[in-house]
């Protein structure tokens, strides 16, 4: 899939609520029609990020860059 691509590693605090992250970005994702595709997952593989405190990543493919600016652009993010 062509457009522009976002990767993100993520470390969360003890008291975040991890599925209430998701939600809400998926609900982000949904109202965006720049955003052609959003992938969330856990990171049970890479051992240096996990000793690090990275747990998860997410992939999210824009329309183009500006697609990508707008959606960082927006106030719930």
């Amino acid at each position: 899939m062509a457009g522009f691509k976002h990767l993100v590693i993520v470390k969360f605090k003890e008291d975040v609520v991890v599925e209430d992250i998701l939600k809400g970005m998926q609900k982000l994702v949904s109202e965006m029609d720049a955003v052609k595709s959003f992938e969330w997952g856990q990171d049970i593989e890479g051992e240096e990020m996990l000793r690090q405190g990275f747990t998860h990543a997410s992939l999210m493919t824009f329309e183009d860059k500006q697609g990508y600016t707008a959606f960082v652009g927006h106030p719930s993010c």
